[in-house]
């Protein structure tokens, strides 16, 4: 057994102890997430002002992994003790939040080796343009934090694989952590939730790590517009089961339950109990936020598209549009009982009592919310607060595509291809064109 310790001390935050390096990772401990759309399974019995750590890694930017509001509570005479690891990015403005408050920052070049001390070495590896892995080389072993980094097919294990080499211990997400379908389709959504336990496996199979740490799936959807995926999420024990039967020895563990790296006698029967209890708790966030008044929505839209062109070439927008390549998206604000037409090349919000025909349909705060966030449309996909018409949900993606990766530093066409905007690579459209066929 080596002297490395792994404490799981909620969701995706763990804490990592080698010799002198305390490494914690993703620290969201308390409140929701993604516009009142999760929250976690478990309480978390401590704040991380007690936690006692030097180095703070944030694998990407999605709140129940970069929570600000978690990072600040660390207090100020603290700060300066802590370096914060995250990877290299084009806006660093995650970086230059976190030196704003006082915390050294070490901005992470793609797969490059940094030494934190004698012998403990680390590499992060940017996946699929915002999120990341951390790989921590020490002498006691090798620890992979796979986190959300999605590897669907055999031949992505394959190529991460080769740039990590031998894996002792892999910590890794076991289940869904988005919208997979509206309410009553649930064989397809059952049969989405059991494709991530088909990719855990496969992605032990090209690994092999020795060990496999389950994690970073440990919440609730919380709202009633999203309740209805609580129903097929994964639960630890499958997880257990999926690891156990491909090669690698399962480590289940409950909030703030510690592991010493090689120990093969632990036990994994009371986090399984603990996690399955933790489950049959009911919400405690469910309740609907209010409403936003049609003015408030209004100027949020004009302010929308003020930044839109702040960033990017108008005029080839336009062109865009003009070749019927960016047709406006209906969306049925289900609270206010209308329509808002929403078209980034028009210079405001048309609305239209016709409920009927509609893209999407959502309460008016989660529209408040995609207009005032550029990563809020990729909140709304994750939190599922929506009901998607499956047949033209493909005007939604396109209208908000531009705004969506103008979040990561990038910029239409300078940066943006046109056919990232006409034809979006997104998992939600991945699920719908399952859904409903194109040729159907």
């Amino acid at each position: 057994m080596s002297d490395i310790g792994i404490q799981l001390i909620n969701h995706a935050c763990v804490l990592i102890e080698a010799g002198p390096v305390r490494l914690l990772t993703d620290p969201w401990l308390s409140g929701s997430a993604f516009n009142h759309g999760w929250e976690l399974l478990a309480p978390t019995p401590v704040s991380i002002a007690d936690l006692s750590f030097n180095y703070l890694w944030y694998s990407h930017e999605h709140p129940d992994h970069f929570a600000p509001a978690e990072l600040l509570k660390i207090p100020v005479h603290a700060r300066d003790g802590v370096t914060v690891l995250y990877q290299a990015t084009v806006d660093g403005k995650v970086a230059e939040f976190c030196r704003s408050h006082g915390f050294k920052v070490l901005e992470l070049e793609d797969d490059r080796r940094y030494e934190l001390t004698d012998g403990i070495v680390v590499r992060c590896g940017q996946h699929r343009g915002s999120d990341s892995w951390l790989l921590i080389e020490t002498p006691g072993g090798t620890i992979l934090n796979l986190n959300d980094c999605y590897l669907p097919s055999v031949a992505d294990a394959q190529a991460l694989h080769a740039r990590t080499g031998p894996i002792d211990v892999l910590l890794t997400q076991y289940s869904f952590a988005n919208w997979i379908g509206n309410e009553g389709d649930d064989a397809y959504s059952r049969a989405l939730a059991n494709m991530y336990l088909r990719i855990l496996a496969n992605n032990l199979q090209v690994l092999a790590p020795r060990f496999t740490i389950p994690f970073a799936s440990f919440t609730r959807f919380s709202s009633r517009e999203n309740s209805h995926l609580n129903r097929f999420t994964n639960r630890v024990d499958q997880a257990v089961e999926t690891i156990a039967a491909n090669g690698s020895c399962p480590i289940a563990l409950y909030v703030l339950d510690r592991w010493q790296l090689g120990d093969t006698s632990h036990d994994n029967t009371s986090a399984i109990a603990a996690w399955a209890a933790a489950a049959r708790q009911p919400t405690s966030v469910c309740s609907e936020p209010p409403s936003v008044a049609q003015s408030d929505l209004d100027l949020a839209f004009e302010r929308y598209v003020t930044r839109i062109a702040q960033k990017n070439d108008m005029a080839a927008i336009r062109t865009l549009s003009a070749a019927g390549c960016l047709p406006a998206t209906r969306i049925h604000l289900t609270d206010l009982g209308r329509v808002a037409v929403l078209d980034i090349c028009a210079g405001a919000l048309a609305w239209d009592t016709d409920t009927q025909d509609f893209d999407i349909a959502m309460r008016s705060d989660s529209l408040s919310f995609l207009l005032r966030h550029e990563w809020g449309r990729g909140a709304l996909q994750i939190n599922g607060r929506f009901h998607a018409n499956y047949a033209t949900l493909r005007r939604f993606i396109c209208q908000t595509q531009i705004a969506f990766m103008n979040n990561i530093g990038r910029s239409y066409p300078a940066t943006i291809a046109e056919t990232e905007v006409v034809n979006p690579s997104t998992f939600i459209l991945r699920v719908v064109d399952r859904l409903h066929p194109v040729d159907a």
